[in-house]
């Protein structure tokens, strides 16, 4: 559990600016690599949350999803955030730090 919150608070979802040429900077992998996970909306408004596993002209697919380019309205890619892994540094570890050092040092007196 532990590691799912520090890897969730480290990273940020950012979205892909791209406009009338999102679709041609998708299909030529300028905008969305295999491996980035991402959040799409379809122009039916459909979201779709996936990690991507291919990327052609026409299609993005992920696992048990394939879907067109053509299609897509909105992305957002999940991207490394500085700003939350130091705040979450901060918060949580430096103090379960202090207090297990407490700890520790309780139970060495006689």
């Amino acid at each position: 559990m532990l590691v799912t919150l520090v890897v969730s608070g480290c990273t940020t979802l950012e979205p892909v600016v791209g406009g009338e040429r999102l679709h041609e900077r998708i299909s030529t992998g300028n905008v969305i690599e295999v491996g980035d996970s991402i959040k799409i909306v379809t122009a039916g408004g459909a979201i779709h949350k996936f990690k991507v596993s291919a990327i052609t002209a026409d299609r993005i697919t992920g696992r048990d999803i394939e879907l067109p380019i053509d299609d897509i309205v909105f992305v957002e890619r999940r991207e490394f955030s500085r700003g939350k892994t130091i705040a979450l540094a901060t918060v949580g570890v430096v103090p379960a730090m202090a207090v297990a050092a407490v700890d520790a040092a309780a139970s060495l007196q006689p």
